[in-house]
Order: structure tokens, then sequence, then C-alpha cells
């Protein structure tokens, strides 16, 4: 209710009989976010039944209930303006502006989120604040879809991270979840299904494997000085330093997480076939590479046994 009254008071709000609404026209940058031309898409606007509103854009802040002569029995809190309810914008800003003031760092939500709702937050914020930016950096995700159809309670077709984790248990689901997330950019949409898994699954098998072969020879390998003599020439072309550059610059380039996650696979690749001629000293730091870099993403994965 403040920051509503605050916006009312500097002309960027309106009452009508149904409501108090945000006016989109006072506020320059509307759109910005989204990148939306705003006259191309008031023709065809999802109009709030309210034939009081200025714009067909403009958006509620405060909605009244029906009868406001007595308590009503809807979910309702009385305000300056009457019994109702606040917008579903305004919610948000009321609550980040309480922990996180006026501006902040980062805000985070799926794609479909970024207009009209984020770009709104940001009319509202700035608007009563007069603080640009509102927030530094936006991230909106790519939608989780479940067989190519959007995942929502709606269609039935959701599965909770608890089912998830009961029906992976023998692959360490909690590992697989986030592999899966990781395993694509986060502003591209996910489309999980039965073979995503699989995937999933046969690549922390590779993972295990090869780190399975690292343990194998710091285990058993004499450290035979003539062995030594001859594999030295090779082992001073493994190069982690390539692979760290790589990887550095794929979480640097927008959080790429897959082209991280391919720097790790490819200096496995590039050691798979000559991985038994080598040493302890040179595997050991590939094995040190790939745990710690799997540890930033909260990744643990054991070693198969060989």
């Amino acid at each position: 209710q403040q920051q509503i009254a605050v916006l009312l008071k500097k002309g960027y709000a309106y009452q009508t009989k149904n409501g108090v609404y945000f006016e989109v026209r006072k506020f320059k940058d509307y759109g910005k976010l989204s990148r939306q031309n705003l006259e191309a898409l008031r023709p065809g606007w999802r109009i709030e039944p309210d034939p009081q509103k200025k714009d067909p854009l403009d958006f509620a802040l405060w909605k009244f209930t029906k009868t406001q002569n007595l308590k009503p029995k809807t979910l309702s809190w009385p305000s300056p303006w009457g019994w109702g309810r606040p917008g579903w914008h305004i919610e948000d800003t009321a609550i980040t502006q309480k922990f996180f003031g006026p501006q902040y760092d980062l805000h985070g939500g799926a794609a479909e989120l970024k207009f009209p709702h984020h770009e709104s937050e940001i009319a509202q914020q700035e608007a009563a604040s007069n603080k640009k930016p509102f927030v530094k950096i936006w991230l909106h995700t790519g939608l989780l879809l479940v067989k190519k159809e959007k995942m929502s309670k709606s269609l039935g077709n959701f599965i909770t991270i608890r089912d998830f984790l009961k029906q992976s248990k023998k692959y360490d689901g909690a590992n697989l979840l986030r592999w899966i997330i990781l395993s694509h950019h986060y502003r591209s949409p996910i489309d999980y299904n039965e073979k995503l898994v699989e995937q999933v699954e046969k690549s922390f098998l590779t993972i295990k494997e090869f780190l399975g072969k690292i343990q194998f020879i710091k285990k058993s390998r004499s450290r035979d000085k003539s062995r030594e003599t001859k594999v030295r020439e090779r082992e001073s072309r493994i190069s982690v330093e390539k692979y760290e550059k790589l990887f550095k610059q794929a979480i640097n380039d927008d959080f790429n997480t897959p082209k991280a996650i391919a720097a790790i696979f490819e200096i496995i690749s590039s050691l798979q076939n000559k991985i038994w001629q080598l040493s302890p000293s040179p595997v050991k730091k590939v094995e040190d590479f790939i745990i710690e870099k799997l540890k930033i993403f909260g990744i643990i994965i054991k070693p198969e046994k060989i």
C-alpha cells in the first residue's frame, strides 16, 4: 500500500471504481527489457475488465472487491482506497523493497515472466524511487518441457524433484538433476524425457570410468625410472592450462555451462587412448582439474573401480 500511495502521489497511478492502475504511458522505458513495441502490442492486448482504464496496457496495482460496505468473504485486505487485494506485480516489488531496498544486483525468473511481469516491476519500482536501474542483471531461464510440452500442474505432466530423486536413486539422482540442468544453457528450454536421463547417465559413466583409470594408475603403477624417461616427452605435452582457459571462457560467456562441461570432456577425450601410457604425476593434475570443476557445480562423482 505504501508503494501504491507513492505512485498515486507522483502521478504514475490513477483510481477507477474497480481499482488502482499504473499508467504505462507515463513510464517511458516500459518495454525496454523485453524489447517490445508497445504500439504493436496494444490492439491485441488482453484487456482487464474495466472500461475506465486509460489504456489497455495499464495494469492493476490494487483490485477492489465487489462489496465495499462489509468485509468481503474473499481473500482481501482494507486499504485507503477500499477493500481489495494487491496486483500481481506490486506484490513482488513490495517484498524486494522491504528486504533489498529500491535497488539490487540480480533478479531471476522464467523467460515467460519478462513481459509483462518484470517490465511492470521495473516501472513500479523506478517510478516510485527515482533510482535506476532497479536491477543490474536479469537472468531469464528457458522453460521446462516434458516431451515437448510445457510442464504445468494444469496439464498434469509434471514431476516433482522428490519423485525424480526416488526414481533415480541408484544413479545418484541429485547429481543427475544438476547435470541435466547444467548441460543446457540457462536461457534455453529443457525437454525432459527418459532419453535425456539415459544420455546424462552415460556422460557420468564416462567420467567415472576415466577417474577410475586415474585412481588405478596412481595406486598400482610402480615408479620405474626407465619408464618415466620414456614417457617424459609425451607427458610434457599434457597441459591442463588449456582446458582451464576454455572452462573460464565458457563461464564468463553468459554462464555457458554446456561449453564449460565440454571442456571437461575434451580433456578426457584427448587422453582416453593414451591414459595407460602415463605415469601418476600428470594424471593427478588432470584428476584435480576434473574434480575441482565438477565441485564448482556441486557435483561429486565417485570413480568406477577398475
